[in-house]
C-alpha cells in the first residue's frame, strides 16, 4: 500500500499540469516501479490510504487480541 500511495502522490503531482497519465507513466512511474501500465492504472484507482488504515487498525487489533490471550494464562 505505501508503494501505491508513493505512485499517486507522483502521479498528482503531475496531473496538475494536465499531463496524460501515459506520459506520467512513461516518464516518472515505469521505472522507478517497474509496473506495466495496467498495474498502474489499476493502482490508480484504489484508494491505498484507506485501506492502508484499515490494515494498520487490523494489526493493531490483533496484537491487542494476542496480549489479551496470554494474560489469560498468566494465573
Amino acid at each position: 500500500m505505501k508503494r501505491i500511495i508513493k505512485m499517486q502522490n507522483i502521479v498528482l503531482k503531475h496531473r496538475k499540469n494536465d499531463t496524460p497519465y501515459k506520459r506520467i507513466f512513461e516518464k516518472h512511474i515505469k521505472d522507478q516501479f517497474d509496473i506495466s501500465y495496467s498495474t498502474f492504472n489499476e493502482w490508480n484507482g484504489t484508494n491505498a490510504k484507506l485501506q492502508l488504515e484499515k490494515l494498520l487498525a487490523e494489526k493493531e487489533k490483533q496484537k491487542n487480541l494476542d496480549k489479551r490471550q496470554l494474560e489469560l494464562f498468566k494465573n
